[in-house]
């Protein structure tokens, strides 16, 4: 068990020529007639060959670490999809990479930045006993109000009530909260004036370049719906009608954050409840989280790592392609990186409160989306790792209270869908049970052996293949272009061989985070085909993009140490640049060309015909006369009504209900696949004096035909 015991250092000493040097990993101190002189391993060799004028810039730079980086780039270029692709030299030439980065490690020349010190809290602070008391008194009152699975006020005041009394109860006064006295001092001061600094300039760039990237021609990309999102939108329309429920159980059963955060932007901007709307709401969802993963990668290490993770994550392909649909999905995202920030402030910083937060935001996780209730498992994790390691020495009372008051806070949050569980355990659990057991298919094979096939390949999704899911991915490449995928590994090497060396808690919690963020994908034990995935997965973007943020920075840090003041800066910020400059390329390729026409070829063109229909009822005066005659495997003609504008109605008509349509005097649409022969055959029976066209669809493939039945006298 090496994390109990702490690491000792042993300086390794030589005297030659009558100069003593200790040598401290990658800095050596010379001592000559009593005064000491810093050089790095590179400078030290040059001195002893007699070259007391320093190295020159080419000896200075780290060719292993670049080395390493230039080939870990041909790795994961070999991987892109081509023709003929194979996984081969793709693996010969990370295997190649790895070896010059532990070439690289070994010479100091790719180091991590410092992980925060961590705190330890002078005592444990007992939890006031009233409040937690009245508190808790409250938590069966709450569970009774949610007996018929709808919000109302009632409720929602016991459940707050009962939140707030316990947070209170555990919160630890701060005297003075350094925020709130520089907003105090700023307003003081008579004159303002403002100061753009080199860092304030890139953060404003930073954020608009990813919002261009996240919202940039959001109103065509992903440019139609599916199934899901007339479940959604019906979902929508009850809710507004006064259908407040706790859990949605239709089309497998969905959690509720996303529905009222569209009708709230009904309600509060007159947003139509339409594709749009939902793009936007899980596009907010999206961008939300990267200020979170900033505020991780900050927490981690340092603000450019922050930075860093923030514009990669911002404009990858993964996290916005899952963003745009519309759906709950980027919720998984948004709630990981808001608990894993404030869990991992908590347990660094000793600071209660941080737990409370995490409490809060993990109790509301599972309103979210499916995927959320694999958060649980990464909180416990990072905890159990925390007092395992000798960081927690101390400290490990507090943390245990302080994780103890976390859980509560989540579970009594969690009370209104604990309720609905009890109640109807199959459409709570049936999108999980589908997926892991045997409710829809039998296994098609042992259990374990899919399991950790599935594991496999979701580890490998990042620089292989990302699945078949067309709605949401490009099938079968990568989920990281070129440069974060080479990054990647190179990030997860270094900090595996950081936790090999000072065995600290959270390096180790990174990595195992993971897997277990990818648990949602991996259990697809029933249904194999449909791991790995974007979405399920989607967790895992947090800890991934901060490894690459990690491993970007640490090279930076090497070139700057190595390099003279103002040269290295400028080369440290010219490779950065190129580096994003090639990411930036690539994704925006594939986000806003191969996504946009790879998903147009796809799916079903039903604005197109939503837009013929809303014409006609436009002319006519008439929209409940127009219909989409059924087709096996053709469109969701739900979907069509909703582009239409009439999301109430479903606009299917089956061939043998056609004769009922000639008690109508007013003019008739029909829409017909052009393979439904007997359809038009029928119609043109019923209607000699009507005439048919077709659709010229902007997308190959997907035309049309309509045929309009004129008024009759």
């Amino acid at each position: 068990m090496p994390w109990k015991y702490p690491r000792v250092e042993i300086p390794h000493g030589e005297i030659e020529g009558g100069v003593e040097r200790e040598s401290f990993n990658n800095l050596e101190i010379s001592t000559v007639d009593g005064v000491e002189s810093e050089s790095t391993p590179i400078q030290a060799v040059t001195q002893k060959e007699g070259n007391p004028g320093g190295t020159s810039l080419v000896l200075s730079l780290p060719w292993a670490a670049l080395a390493a980086l230039l080939i870990a780039l041909l790795a994961q270029n070999s991987l892109e999809p081509g023709p003929g692709r194979t996984w081969i030299p793709g693996v010969v030439f990370y295997m190649m990479a790895l070896g010059c980065l532990g070439f690289a490690i070994y010479r100091g020349e790719w180091p991590l930045a410092s992980l925060h010190p961590a705190s330890t809290h002078p005592g444990v602070t007992r939890p006031r006993s009233v409040k937690l008391l009245v508190g808790l008194i409250l938590v069966p009152v709450c569970y009774i109000s949610f007996t018929n699975d709808q919000f109302s006020v009632l409720n929602l005041v016991l459940l707050l009530s009962s939140v707030t009394l316990i947070v209170s109860a555990f919160w630890v006064r701060v005297p003075s909260i350094p925020f709130l006295q520089g907003i105090k001092g700023f307003f003081q001061h008579r004159t303002f004036a403002v100061k753009l600094s080199s860092w304030t300039l890139l953060v404003l760039g930073a954020v608009v370049l990813v919002i261009f990237f996240r919202f940039a021609r959001l109103d065509n990309i992903p440019a139609e719906m599916n199934s899901d999102h007339a479940e959604k939108i019906l979902d929508i329309l009850r809710l507004l009608k006064g259908e407040t429920n706790v859990f949605f159980p239709n089309n497998g059963g969905r959690e509720p954050i996303q529905m009222y955060m569209v009708a709230g932007l009904n309600r509060l901007f007159g947003l139509p409840v339409d594709f749009l709307a939902l793009k936007i709401s899980s596009t907010l969802v999206g961008f939300a989280s990267l200020f979170f993963i900033y505020l991780l990668g900050k927490e981690i290490a340092t603000p450019r790592v922050g930075l860093i993770a923030f514009i990669f994550a911002g404009i990858a392909y993964w996290p916005n392609v899952v963003s745009r649909l519309g759906l709950r999905l980027p919720l998984y995202f948004f709630f990981t990186a808001a608990t894993l920030y404030f869990l991992v402030r908590g347990l660094q910083r000793s600071h209660r409160n941080d737990f409370l937060l995490a409490g809060i935001t993990l109790g509301l996780s599972l309103y979210g989306y499916t995927a959320d209730r694999s958060l649980p498992l990464v909180v416990i994790a990072f905890v159990g790792l925390y007092l395992l390691h000798r960081h927690s020495s101390g400290n490990r009372k507090e943390t245990l209270l302080s994780f103890g008051a976390l859980v509560l806070i989540a579970l009594v949050l969690f009370l209104p869908l604990f309720h609905y569980m009890l109640d109807y355990p199959g459409a709570f659990l049936y999108r999980t049970l589908s997926r892991m057991g045997e409710i829809e298919k039998p296994l098609p094979g042992s259990a374990l052996t899919i399991f950790f096939s599935n594991l496999g390949r979701s580890l490998a999704m990042v620089s292989w293949s990302n699945g078949e899911v067309w709605t949401l991915s490009i099938p079968y490449r990568p989920a990281l272009d070129i440069i974060t995928g080479a990054l990647y590994w190179i990030g997860l090497v270094l900090v595996f061989v950081r936790y090999l060396r000072q065995r600290h808690w959270l390096d180790l919690s990174l990595l195992i985070s993971i897997p277990i963020l990818m648990l949602p994908a991996v259990m697809a034990l029933a249904f194999p085909n449909e791991n790995p995935n974007l979405y399920r997965s989607g967790g895992a973007v947090v800890p991934v993009f901060v490894l690459i943020a990690l491993a970007l920075d640490g090279l930076m840090s090497s070139l700057e140490e190595r390099l003279k003041a103002r040269t290295g800066k400028i080369a440290v910020w010219v490779m950065a640049g190129f580096l994003l400059l090639v990411s930036v390329s690539q994704n925006f390729d594939l986000v806003f060309n191969q996504y946009d026409q790879q998903y147009r070829m796809s799916s079903w063109n039903t604005s197109e015909m939503g837009e013929v229909i809303r014409s006609f009822a436009q002319l006519s005066n008439s929209p409940e006369t127009a219909w989409v005659v059924g087709y096996p495997y053709w469109v969701d003609t739900r979907l069509v009504g909703m582009q239409a504008g009439q999301p109430d109605r479903d606009l299917a008509i089956k061939i043998e209900q056609l004769p009922e349509t000639l008690g109508d005097q007013r003019p008739k649409l029909f829409l017909l696949k052009p393979e439904d022969e007997e359809a038009l055959l029928a119609l043109n029976e019923l209607y000699p004096e009507g005439w048919v066209t077709e659709f010229v669809s902007k997308v190959p493939t997907k035309e049309f035909l309509i045929f309009y039945a004129p008024p009759r006298p």
